[in-house]
Order: C-alpha cells, then sequence, then structure tokens
C-alpha cells in the first residue's frame, strides 16, 4: 500500500471565532489537486469542504470571507440543501 498524498498547510490557515462558535480554517494543496482546498473543521469535529478548488490560498480565505458576510458562520458550517459549493 502506498504512503498518503503530500499536504501543504496554508500559513493563512487559522482559528476564526464568532461568538461561541470557533471553527478551524484549513487551507491546504493535496499533492495531485491543481489548487488549494477550503475546509472549515467546527470544534465538534464536523467539517465542511468546498468542492471547488482555488487558484492561491488567498483566494480560498477570501472566498471564506465572502461567505460569511453572505450567509453567516452557522450557514457555512451547516450548510442547507439550498446553500452553494459546500459538501460534508
Amino acid at each position: 500500500m502506498g504512503s498518503p498524498p503530500a499536504v501543504t498547510r496554508s500559513p493563512l490557515s487559522q482559528t476564526f471565532f464568532d461568538g461561541e462558535i470557533a471553527v478551524e480554517v484549513e487551507i491546504y494543496m493535496s499533492e495531485g489537486v491543481d489548487g488549494w482546498t477550503l475546509e472549515l473543521i467546527h470544534e465538534d469535529g464536523v467539517s465542511t469542504i468546498w468542492q471547488d478548488v482555488f487558484v492561491s490560498d488567498a483566494e480560498a480565505l477570501s472566498e471564506f470571507y465572502e461567505g460569511l458576510a453572505l450567509l453567516g458562520l452557522s450557514k457555512l458550517i451547516d450548510p442547507g440543501e439550498d446553500d452553494f459549493a459546500t459538501v460534508h
């Protein structure tokens, strides 16, 4: 069995707090993937990963902040069927 793909974590990854809600904003590039992945990890272990990859880690972080402004953090970590661009 081969080793798992190498992952490069962006220095833009961070913990984000909104009131009592905290999420880990993880931005990373996996070996074999052409772009940066944006993932939110809630303190209870629930993960939300964007389907699209981003040209840069800065673009991924910008997408997080745009989604935050548009939907709010609770919708980003628990999107409904009508919300966009995320997969659990």
